[in-house]
């Protein structure tokens, strides 16, 4: 059975503006074993799955078995709250928090914009109240 943790590792780290060094620092893992898991020649084991889908808000299931490119995954609203209600760990660094705050404020503003565009594309189907 395809599962896309691979892709979907690749997909995290490009949405979220990561180097595969920086993903693996979050997970406390090397940058090579994240490339392994990104080429598909091994997985991470159960506990840092958990950890990178409660990072990032979203289900195992969905982390294992969907391409979330095509999903068009957003962070969720608690991980949001989450990280904003958490300061920072001493050695992350003032400008690098602001930095990730700016980016997720960035990642609403998009996910926003994806709403209004599926309403209109709803409301532009026949028979669609209004």
């Amino acid at each position: 059975m395809i599962n896309y943790i691979g892709l979907n590792i690749k997909y995290l780290c490009d949405k979220n503006k990561l180097s595969q060094k920086e993903f693996g620092e979050i997970f406390e893992q090397k940058q090579a074993t994240i490339n392994t898991y990104i080429n598909g020649r091994s997985n991470p084991n159960v506990e840092t799955i958990q950890k990178i889908c409660k990072h990032f808000g979203i289900t195992i299931d969905d982390f294992i078995n969907l391409d979330l490119t095509l999903k068009g995954f957003t962070t969720t609203n608690n991980d949001k709250q989450r990280v904003l209600a958490e300061p920072p760990p001493p050695d992350y660094g003032t400008a690098k928090y602001v930095k990730q705050l700016e980016d997720m404020v960035q990642l609403q503003k998009e996910f926003i914009e994806a709403q209004k565009l599926q309403i209109e594309n709803l409301k532009a189907q026949p028979g669609a109240a209004s």
